[in-house]
């Protein structure tokens, strides 16, 4: 039996009342005007080909200057944390480039900087907490929020957080505009046991135009199992919600949406 750790993620939907609404929202929306700033601010240094900042230094430095408000509203715990994420994007981001130029991604997959916590003009709200500063109430489906002393209900129950040796990791708040609900993802490490034994080894392979091959060893009582997964109908169907999404978008940015029968965009 070998021990592997592993990060999972769980997700739960917060109760909110008008209180803690507005305390979301402006947190929120102070955390996505510095991801913004800061990305703004890279992109602005990467177009201008002046290299690729992946630091998260860089922003941190800036927190008593043109981050100042910003900084007290979070606390520095979670200032950090958001500075980490953002730095986590942009070093992602070198990767994909690197894995661009050595013709490692798909041909259809293209490669962008990371962009602005925006929809419509309007910032979309993310709350980011570091680690040690919040906790999960399972008893009473309560997250508390220890810098801003903040008690938010929850619905739910987690998957991997209850596991035995579970070590929390980053939270992050969401916004759902579409759903109007908030959802709270808890990063969590978990140890996992895989049994190892003599039995038959399968082998999976991905591709671009087969997107799964897996094939199994014969076994004493017959031939092994071969199956193949085609890639093409799952880009289509990807595509293609891609655009109706942005249709649907178009279409409810028009001021004369409002006298729509909405059951038509469905």
């Amino acid at each position: 039996m070998q021990r592997v750790r592993v990060q999972r993620t769980d997700t739960l939907r917060l109760l909110t009342t008008p209180e803690l609404e507005d305390f979301l929202r402006r947190v929120g929306d102070a955390t996505a005007k510095l991801i913004n700033m800061e990305n703004f601010r890279r992109r602005k240094q990467f177009f201008e080909r002046k290299g690729i900042d992946c630091s998260w230094m860089s922003a941190w430095m800036r927190r008593k200057a043109e981050y100042f408000e910003i900084y007290k509203l979070l606390g520095s715990k979670n200032f950090h944390e958001a500075c980490r994420l953002i730095s986590e994007q942009w070093k992602s981001f070198v990767g994909l480039l690197k894995a661009a130029k050595e013709g490692r991604l798909e041909p259809w997959r293209k490669v962008r900087p990371p962009g602005y916590k925006k929809r419509d003009g309007q910032r979309i709200p993310i709350i980011i907490v570091r680690a040690d500063g919040y906790r999960v109430d399972l008893e009473r489906k309560l997250l508390y929020l220890k810098y801003w002393n903040v008690k938010i209900p929850f619905t739910g129950k987690p998957r991997w957080l209850i596991k035995q040796g579970a070590k929390q990791g980053r939270l992050i708040i969401t916004y759902d505009p579409v759903k109007k609900r908030w959802y709270a993802r808890l990063s969590v490490e978990v140890v996992l046991e895989r049994r190892l034994d003599n039995g038959l080894k399968a082998g999976i392979d991905l591709g671009r135009e087969r997107l799964i091959a897996f094939v199994t060893e014969p076994s004493e009582k017959g031939e092994g199992v071969a199956l193949l997964y085609r890639g093409g109908p799952l880009k289509a169907d990807y595509f293609y919600f891609e655009r109706r999404i942005a249709e649907i978008d178009r279409m409810l940015s028009d001021p004369r949406s409002e006298e729509m029968d909405r059951s038509v965009l469905k």
